[in-house]
């Protein structure tokens, strides 16, 4: 049984469908062994809603909190478990705002994940590409090293290939070969301090609606080998769900895939805490 790490329900993240009782259900009509809500924390960036992309914490922590169903507590009731964490939209800036937040706050998991790379968003720039992403994907990565040398509260290093979701071509799928040294500075890293890379699905289902075939579609090999090889220990899959049905999705192929490329184990967090559990 797997645990889906990445998911967002309305209201709290803007561009997500599906309720918090369509999401549990969903997470035990899969059969996952649990799931964990991140929600999105945007400070500083407007959506379709008009104001910042946050949630209020004591909110967002009342009205969540009598859900969260603990591992040992969900295997007596027969149930997945829940979990609450956040989804932290960087911008370096925000370092000491966002300290702030992971420490006040019982958080079981901090997804900490780049969607603006050098002030701009590939979600809502239609020239985010134009030098071509032989520039564009070695600067994303190296902008993630900056990051997450700069901010270290966090647990897992959500979807690093986000910037390949928007780039309107057959060759979007992003390489190892693409940003070798800025992958490997990144790998040591976060290896050095013990963070989670996260395996998002969202991406890989992406990649198939750009034209991709199936085996195809999933994340480049050399990628989690060379991590693997780094000294990374810990990996995480997510759906990155935000609408009803979308848990855990293609988890199975992704096992699958996960297996045949050396992973045995992957992880999730509870109270901020690695769990790990044979796959």
């Amino acid at each position: 049984m797997l645990f889906d790490t990445h998911s967002h329900v309305k209201p709290w993240s803007h561009d997500a469908s599906q309720t918090i009782d369509q999401l549990l259900n969903d997470a035990e009509q899969k059969g996952l062994a649990g799931i964990c809500l991140t929600d999105h924390y945007e400070k500083d960036l407007f959506y379709e809603r008009g104001y910042e992309d946050i949630f209020d914490p004591d909110e967002y922590f009342r009205h969540l909190g009598s859900k969260r169903l603990d591992p040992n507590s969900a295997v007596k009731q027969g149930k997945p478990a829940f979990l609450i964490g956040a989804e932290l939209g960087w911008l370096p800036h925000l370092r000491d705002h966002l300290i702030w937040l992971t420490s006040n706050y019982p958080f079981d998991n901090v997804i900490l994940s780049m969607h603006v790379f050098r002030g701009s968003d590939p979600y809502i720039n239609e020239n985010f590409f134009s030098e071509g992403i032989e520039v564009v994907y070695p600067e994303a990565i190296a902008d993630m090293v900056d990051m997450i040398e700069t901010f270290s509260d966090f647990d897992i290093l959500g979807h690093f290939d986000y910037v390949s979701r928007y780039y309107k071509s057959e060759n979007a799928k992003m390489l190892y070969k693409h940003a070798p040294d800025q992958f490997d500075s990144l790998f040591k890293k976060m290896a050095e301090d013990g963070k989670c890379l996260e395996i998002n699905t969202r991406t890989t289902v992406k990649m198939r609606s750009m034209g991709y075939i199936k085996s195809e579609s999933l994340p480049d090999p050399d990628i989690i080998k060379r991590y693997l090889e780094l000294g990374g220990k810990y990996i995480s899959i997510g759906s990155d769900s935000h609408h009803n049905g979308d848990a855990a999705l293609i988890f199975s192929e992704m096992k699958e895939w996960l297996q045949s490329n050396g992973v045995n184990r992957l992880t999730y967090f509870v109270e901020r805490k690695p769990v790990e559990y044979i796959i």
